[in-house]
């Protein structure tokens, strides 16, 4: 399979997911939650993917070093946007709106890469060294799922009343560094 053919199916995958947790959000928000767990991670996982394995090989091999650097930072874009709906604690109404905005993020990114990215490197690119790329995002892929969820539950109201409290030293700590100054005779 080429990587092009790999990443429709994925982006397909991503745009359902998109669907799903929409229509969970009006049955649930915890479950919409749960499916934007997901959809977080699956999303992430393919960025990451894509910025290790298959912009590097375009830029490369294709010649689409501009817009890569543009892909890149849509990536960055989405991420954040990402990692806003993760960590702010919004209203349900304010969620779904970032929500919908990160969707049309996803959606135009797509859009530039099938309409731009992917016709220009499909043109520069044989069948092989598609196929190839395919093969070497499929192995990369789970490597980046395994760091893209979210690892730590993050329930604000739940940790509000947490009070800071600096760690005990422990037997092994060291003292602190030594600083030498040397004056001039």
């Amino acid at each position: 399979m080429t990587i092009f053919e790999l990443l429709a199916r994925k982006h397909g995958e991503i745009d359902a997911l998109f669907h799903q947790t929409h229509d969970a959000l009006a049955a649930s928000p915890d479950q919409a939650r749960t499916w934007f767990d997901l959809l977080s991670a699956n999303l992430i996982a393919c960025m990451r993917a894509e910025n290790a394995v298959v912009y590097p090989r375009f830029a490369h091999l294709a010649g689409l070093e501009d817009e890569v650097i543009q892909a890149i930072r849509e990536h960055d874009r989405i991420e954040q946007a990402v990692n806003h709906l993760r960590l702010v604690p919004l209203t349900q109404d304010a969620w779904q709106g970032a929500l919908t905005r990160l969707q049309v993020m996803v959606t135009n990114h797509v859009e530039t890469e099938d309409w731009i990215l992917f016709p220009v490197a499909c043109l520069r690119l044989s069948t092989a060294e598609a196929t190839k790329i395919g093969e070497e995002f499929a192995a990369y892929e789970p490597i980046a799922a395994s760091v893209a969820s979210p690892s730590i539950t993050y329930d604000m109201e739940a940790r509000c009343d947490l009070e800071w409290r600096a760690p005990a030293p422990t037997r092994f700590e060291t003292a602190p560094p030594t600083v030498l100054i040397e004056h001039a005779a």
